[in-house]
């Protein structure tokens, strides 16, 4: 069976109905959904943050999943539930709007990793894991000094968390007493990565943290 159509939208409407009992991935299928995010989310990942820095698996459009991810965070303000079904209803919600603020986010989403992707070597080992993206991208959000180096405060929490679970979170010669439970809450709070919540109490720990590394570790380094 042929069907023939110049209609672009009706293109991506059947390749979506026709792939539905398929195991595609999320985005691979929101790629193919009609409206402005679709095309926002393939500008976002086609950024130098997202075609160099990143070292996460991209085979399954992840990169595309996560520039998503943040495009919604950005146009909500604040972090929201970012499932699947989340960033879903996210693109139809922008078909039927007439608003200008979703092009508006694009353009702060992309303004924040030109920020962050001055400061990520190519293919960065901090970068290895995708549900890490959007804490650092609200951290660098709401961090905008061009004067300080963020990358070596990323390089001490990523190196030190690796290092306390390891260890199983032993604080000695590592960091303070106080703080192996931020690290351990960080860690059991980031494998629902998609709760807002969640991501939430990632932000307030990695806050805390870079606090206390600004204030104790870095004189040190």
């Amino acid at each position: 069976m042929r069907v023939r159509t110049d209609n672009e939208s009706m293109i991506n409407e059947l390749f979506i109905r026709l792939n539905r009992g398929k195991a595609l991935s999320g985005a691979e299928i929101r790629s193919a959904m009609s409206g402005v995010i679709p095309l926002f989310i393939k500008e976002i990942s086609s950024t130098v943050f997202f075609q160099q820095k990143i070292r996460f698996n991209v085979q399954r459009k992840q990169d595309e999943n996560t520039a998503a991810k943040l495009l919604l965070i950005e146009f909500r303000g604040s972090f929201v539930d970012t499932k699947k079904r989340m960033l879903d209803l996210f693109v139809e919600e922008a078909i039927t709007s007439e608003s200008e603020n979703f092009e508006s986010a694009k353009e702060r989403v992309i303004a924040n990793l030109l920020l962050m992707e001055q400061q990520f070597s190519d293919r960065d080992m901090l970068l290895r894991s995708a549900s890490l993206i959007p804490i650092f991208y609200w951290f660098f959000r709401n961090h905008h000094s061009n004067q300080v180096n963020y990358h070596d405060f990323i390089q001490w929490f990523v190196n030190t968390n690796n290092v306390m679970k390891k260890s199983n979170y032993s604080y000695e010669a590592f960091v303070a007493r106080e703080k192996v439970e931020s690290f351990y809450n960080f860690n059991l709070s980031i494998k629902n990565a998609n709760d807002r919540d969640s991501l939430q109490q990632c932000y307030f720990i990695l806050e805390s943290l870079y606090d206390y590394w600004y204030q104790v570790v870095n004189d040190f380094i």
